[in-house]
Protein backbone atom coordinates (compact mmCIF):
# COMPACT_ATOMS: atom_id res chain seq x y z
CA UNK A 1 0.00 0.00 0.00
CA UNK A 2 1.30 3.35 -1.09
CA UNK A 3 1.80 5.71 1.82
CA UNK A 4 0.13 9.20 2.62
CA UNK A 5 3.39 10.81 2.40
CA UNK A 6 4.68 9.46 -1.09
CA UNK A 7 1.19 10.32 -2.47
CA UNK A 8 1.10 13.88 -1.10
CA UNK A 9 4.91 13.72 -2.68
CA UNK A 10 3.42 12.62 -6.41
CA UNK A 11 1.06 15.01 -6.56
CA UNK A 12 3.35 18.02 -5.58
CA UNK A 13 6.23 16.30 -8.37
CA UNK A 14 3.00 16.33 -11.05
CA UNK A 15 1.61 20.20 -9.59
CA UNK A 16 5.59 21.32 -10.27
CA UNK A 17 5.62 19.99 -13.67
CA UNK A 18 2.49 21.37 -14.85
CA UNK A 19 3.50 25.15 -13.22
CA UNK A 20 6.92 24.00 -15.16
CA UNK A 21 4.61 23.77 -18.43
CA UNK A 22 2.56 26.88 -17.96
CA UNK A 23 5.99 29.02 -17.24
CA UNK A 24 6.63 27.79 -20.65
CA UNK A 25 3.65 28.54 -22.32
CA UNK A 26 3.61 31.71 -21.45
CA UNK A 27 7.01 32.74 -22.10
CA UNK A 28 6.04 31.55 -25.18
CA UNK A 29 3.01 33.54 -25.87
CA UNK A 30 5.02 36.93 -24.45
CA UNK A 31 8.11 36.15 -27.04
CA UNK A 32 4.92 36.30 -29.91
CA UNK A 33 3.17 39.16 -28.01
CA UNK A 34 6.64 41.18 -28.48
CA UNK A 35 6.48 40.55 -32.24
CA UNK A 36 2.92 42.26 -32.21
CA UNK A 37 1.97 45.94 -32.50
CA UNK A 38 -0.50 47.72 -30.53
CA UNK A 39 -1.98 51.21 -31.16
CA UNK A 40 -0.31 54.07 -28.57
CA UNK A 41 -4.13 55.38 -28.00
CA UNK A 42 -6.84 52.82 -28.08
CA UNK A 43 -4.25 49.84 -27.38
CA UNK A 44 -5.78 47.83 -30.21
CA UNK A 45 -3.76 45.33 -31.90
CA UNK A 46 -2.40 46.84 -35.43
CA UNK A 47 -2.78 44.74 -38.64
CA UNK A 48 -2.77 44.94 -42.22
CA UNK A 49 -5.29 43.64 -44.87
CA UNK A 50 -3.89 40.00 -46.56
CA UNK A 51 -3.37 41.43 -49.28
CA UNK A 52 -0.82 43.94 -48.55
CA UNK A 53 0.97 41.19 -46.67
CA UNK A 54 1.17 39.11 -49.77
CA UNK A 55 3.07 42.35 -51.16
CA UNK A 56 5.39 42.70 -48.74
CA UNK A 57 6.16 38.25 -48.57
CA UNK A 58 7.08 39.23 -52.80
CA UNK A 59 4.10 36.99 -53.67
CA UNK A 60 1.88 40.01 -55.94
CA UNK A 61 2.68 40.76 -59.89
CA UNK A 62 1.26 42.97 -62.15
CA UNK A 63 1.33 43.45 -66.34
CA UNK A 64 -0.09 46.18 -68.16
CA UNK A 65 -0.20 46.98 -71.82
CA UNK A 66 -0.92 50.40 -73.56
CA UNK A 67 -1.48 51.11 -77.13
CA UNK A 68 1.25 53.90 -78.40
CA UNK A 69 -0.55 56.69 -80.07
CA UNK A 70 -0.19 55.62 -83.78
CA UNK A 71 -1.09 51.84 -82.76
CA UNK A 72 -4.94 52.79 -82.24
CA UNK A 73 -7.38 50.02 -82.51
CA UNK A 74 -9.90 49.92 -85.64
CA UNK A 75 -13.12 49.39 -85.66
CA UNK A 76 -14.11 45.85 -83.66
CA UNK A 77 -10.05 44.97 -83.45
CA UNK A 78 -9.00 43.77 -80.23
CA UNK A 79 -6.34 43.87 -77.95
CA UNK A 80 -5.52 40.25 -76.18
CA UNK A 81 -3.77 39.49 -73.33
CA UNK A 82 -3.11 35.84 -73.39
CA UNK A 83 -2.80 33.81 -69.65
CA UNK A 84 -1.53 30.37 -68.98
CA UNK A 85 -1.78 28.85 -65.74
CA UNK A 86 0.86 26.07 -64.77
CA UNK A 87 0.13 23.03 -63.33
CA UNK A 88 -0.45 23.23 -59.31
CA UNK A 89 -0.41 27.25 -59.28
CA UNK A 90 -3.13 29.14 -58.46
CA UNK A 91 -3.42 33.09 -58.95
CA UNK A 92 -5.97 35.17 -57.93
CA UNK A 93 -6.19 37.62 -60.65
CA UNK A 94 -7.89 41.30 -60.99
CA UNK A 95 -8.18 43.01 -64.31
CA UNK A 96 -8.96 46.74 -65.65
CA UNK A 97 -9.27 48.12 -68.97
CA UNK A 98 -9.29 51.35 -70.13
CA UNK A 99 -10.04 52.89 -74.02
CA UNK A 100 -10.08 56.13 -75.22
CA UNK A 101 -13.37 55.77 -77.34
CA UNK A 102 -16.05 53.41 -77.31
CA UNK A 103 -14.96 49.64 -76.71
CA UNK A 104 -16.08 47.01 -75.00
CA UNK A 105 -14.03 44.18 -72.31
CA UNK A 106 -14.24 40.59 -72.01
CA UNK A 107 -12.99 37.57 -70.12
CA UNK A 108 -12.74 33.84 -71.50
CA UNK A 109 -11.34 30.86 -70.28
CA UNK A 110 -9.20 28.22 -72.37
CA UNK A 111 -9.45 29.96 -75.63
CA UNK A 112 -7.88 28.04 -78.80
CA UNK A 113 -4.96 29.62 -80.68
CA UNK A 114 -2.75 29.08 -83.02
CA UNK A 115 0.24 31.40 -81.58
CA UNK A 116 0.92 32.44 -78.00
CA UNK A 117 2.14 35.75 -79.03
CA UNK A 118 4.87 37.96 -77.34
CA UNK A 119 5.67 37.48 -73.58
CA UNK A 120 4.84 40.27 -71.30
CA UNK A 121 7.05 41.09 -68.50
CA UNK A 122 5.20 39.87 -65.19
CA UNK A 123 6.47 42.63 -62.69
CA UNK A 124 6.76 41.87 -58.80
CA UNK A 125 5.29 44.16 -56.40
CA UNK A 126 7.59 44.03 -53.85
CA UNK A 127 10.87 45.47 -55.62
CA UNK A 128 13.22 44.32 -52.80
CA UNK A 129 11.74 40.22 -53.59
CA UNK A 130 13.61 37.97 -56.16
CA UNK A 131 10.43 36.09 -56.66
CA UNK A 132 9.02 34.78 -59.92
CA UNK A 133 5.36 34.50 -61.18
CA UNK A 134 5.07 31.11 -62.71
CA UNK A 135 1.64 32.29 -64.43
CA UNK A 136 3.06 33.29 -67.95
CA UNK A 137 1.09 36.59 -69.70
CA UNK A 138 1.48 37.29 -73.57
CA UNK A 139 0.24 39.50 -75.84
CA UNK A 140 -1.02 39.70 -79.39
CA UNK A 141 -1.83 35.99 -79.38
CA UNK A 142 -3.36 34.43 -82.65
CA UNK A 143 -6.75 33.37 -81.29
CA UNK A 144 -9.16 30.65 -83.32
CA UNK A 145 -12.20 30.80 -80.78
CA UNK A 146 -12.12 33.02 -77.80
CA UNK A 147 -13.39 29.93 -75.40
CA UNK A 148 -16.02 29.88 -72.69
CA UNK A 149 -17.05 33.40 -71.86
CA UNK A 150 -16.71 34.15 -68.22
CA UNK A 151 -17.24 38.04 -67.92
CA UNK A 152 -18.08 40.21 -71.27
CA UNK A 153 -19.55 43.01 -72.90
CA UNK A 154 -18.95 45.60 -70.38
CA UNK A 155 -18.94 48.96 -72.00
CA UNK A 156 -15.88 51.45 -72.11
CA UNK A 157 -16.03 55.02 -73.26
CA UNK A 158 -19.54 56.14 -74.56
CA UNK A 159 -20.48 59.42 -74.54
CA UNK A 160 -22.81 58.82 -71.72
CA UNK A 161 -20.44 57.38 -69.52
CA UNK A 162 -18.01 59.77 -68.84
CA UNK A 163 -14.21 58.48 -68.05
CA UNK A 164 -11.46 60.19 -66.00
CA UNK A 165 -10.90 62.50 -68.96
CA UNK A 166 -14.35 62.96 -70.10
CA UNK A 167 -16.78 62.06 -72.31
CA UNK A 168 -14.99 59.61 -74.86
CA UNK A 169 -12.86 58.23 -72.41
CA UNK A 170 -13.73 55.49 -70.23
CA UNK A 171 -12.36 52.13 -67.82
CA UNK A 172 -13.31 49.60 -65.27
CA UNK A 173 -11.19 47.89 -62.49
CA UNK A 174 -12.84 44.33 -61.65
CA UNK A 175 -14.02 44.69 -57.94
CA UNK A 176 -13.64 40.97 -57.58
CA UNK A 177 -10.76 38.74 -58.23
CA UNK A 178 -10.92 35.31 -60.05
CA UNK A 179 -9.42 32.27 -58.29
CA UNK A 180 -7.81 30.82 -62.10
CA UNK A 181 -7.95 26.88 -62.65
CA UNK A 182 -4.96 25.53 -62.70
CA UNK A 183 -3.77 24.13 -66.20
CA UNK A 184 -6.12 26.31 -67.92
CA UNK A 185 -5.41 29.62 -70.46
CA UNK A 186 -7.14 33.10 -70.61
CA UNK A 187 -7.93 35.26 -72.51
CA UNK A 188 -8.29 39.29 -71.89
CA UNK A 189 -9.46 41.27 -74.42
CA UNK A 190 -10.72 44.65 -75.18
CA UNK A 191 -12.57 45.10 -78.68
CA UNK A 192 -13.10 48.34 -80.09
CA UNK A 193 -16.27 49.50 -81.10
CA UNK A 194 -15.49 52.73 -83.20
CA UNK A 195 -12.63 53.36 -85.06
CA UNK A 196 -9.32 54.69 -84.28
CA UNK A 197 -9.15 54.00 -80.38
CA UNK A 198 -6.12 53.63 -77.70
CA UNK A 199 -6.59 51.18 -75.01
CA UNK A 200 -5.10 49.72 -72.67
CA UNK A 201 -5.30 46.63 -69.96
CA UNK A 202 -3.86 45.38 -66.42
CA UNK A 203 -3.39 42.24 -64.34
CA UNK A 204 -2.94 41.89 -61.07
CA UNK A 205 -2.73 38.59 -59.31
CA UNK A 206 -1.43 36.81 -56.27
CA UNK A 207 0.01 32.83 -56.61
CA UNK A 208 -1.26 29.84 -54.35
Amino acid sequence: MTSWPRLIEAAVDTIEAVLATMDAVMDSIEAQTALLSFDDVVGGLVTIPSEHKRVHDGWTFFVDRFLDEGAELGDDASMDLWVSVPAGVVPHMTWGFWSGGLAQSYVYENPTVSAEGTAVTRENRNRNSVNAAATIVKHTPTVSNAGTRLHGGTWHGSADIPGPEGPGDGGSRAAQELELKSGNTYLFRITARTASILAGSELNWYEE
